[in-house]
């Protein structure tokens, strides 16, 4: 998950989306996706593989629910704080997902991993709404993981401490 400067000039930026946006055939040559800061937009839809796709922010969005299946097996980064998010799901094999930011989804309650995500080394979860986090606690235990599980007030398992 190191961007050079040619990297982030790639990135794709689309401001104004009107509820949904569709990654399909005309995206799949994408890399780089910033949908960040569109209030409106609550849906994200994969409907065709995205192989090329590196790096996905949408944060400060509307979003309440997503899944990532296969579609988009070499994604590396994922940015989805701030938003209305409940749910969220992997399913299938992320080789190089290292980093994912699910912080301030105050309603978010449920991640579900299908496969291990043998790249994580990154995940923020600061001011959720987990209840139970042993799922995820082998990737805690992970030499040089990074995680911030802060302010998840009905935390229960493990303990905040």
């Amino acid at each position: 998950m190191k961007y050079t400067f040619k990297d982030l000039q790639k990135i794709h930026r689309v401001k104004e989306i009107d509820g949904t946006f569709v990654f399909d055939d005309s995206t799949k040559d994408l890399e780089f996706v910033d949908l960040s800061g569109n209030k409106e937009l609550k849906v994200v839809v994969f409907s065709s593989p995205q192989n090329n796709l590196k790096y996905l922010d949408l944060s400060y969005c509307s979003i309440i629910k997503i899944v990532f299946s296969e579609n988009c097996k070499n994604i590396q980064t994922i940015y989805l704080h701030h938003n209305q998010l409940r749910y969220v799901e992997f399913k299938g094999y992320f080789p190089f997902l290292e980093l994912v930011d699910l912080s301030f989804n105050k309603k978010l309650a449920k991640l579900r991993i299908s496969q291990k995500l043998p790249a994580l080394n990154y995940l923020y979860l600061h001011q959720c709404n987990f209840k139970d986090l042993i799922p995820l606690a082998e990737y805690f235990i992970k030499p040089g993981f990074d995680f911030n599980i802060g302010e998840n007030k009905n935390l229960q398992s493990p303990p905040l401490e």
